[in-house]
């Protein structure tokens, strides 16, 4: 068992594959939009943001459904840096534009399911 903190909660993870599962395990909410745990991460809406700062002094602004916990990170899930990149990574401008920006996470998300399914469907006809 390795140990990082979370809002400086220590919390303790074995085999989580993400930053966001151990951040849920631990009872804290991120907002997310395109994760799904049965899928491959892809992080395109960038709503589950966290900062992490390292050992090193190093912070950084990462998806936290992208990035595997490592042991003595410490994890901020609602500063204000935080805060300003999730309304400002799926909000544009113009509503239609936000619309239009969600469709198409949609659409790349699911994309190669639909192909799946659709050569699977083929094959028993």
């Amino acid at each position: 068992m390795s140990t990082l903190y979370i809002n400086g909660k220590e919390c303790e993870f074995t085999d989580e594959p993400n930053i966001l599962e151990v951040i849920r395990k631990a009872g804290f909410d991120v907002p997310t939009f395109c994760y799904r745990p049965d899928l491959k991460p892809f992080g395109s809406c960038r709503m589950c943001v966290v900062e992490v700062e390292y050992p090193n002094g190093r912070v950084m602004v990462n998806s936290s459904c992208t990035m595997p916990p490592e042991a003595g990170i410490k994890v901020s899930t609602n500063t204000a840096r935080v805060r300003k990149i999730r309304k400002t990574g799926i909000a544009p401008r113009k509503p239609r534009q936000r619309m239009y920006d969600l469709r198409q996470i949609r659409q790349l998300r699911f994309a190669k399911i639909r192909r799946r399914i659709r050569y699977q469907t083929n094959q028993i006809s």
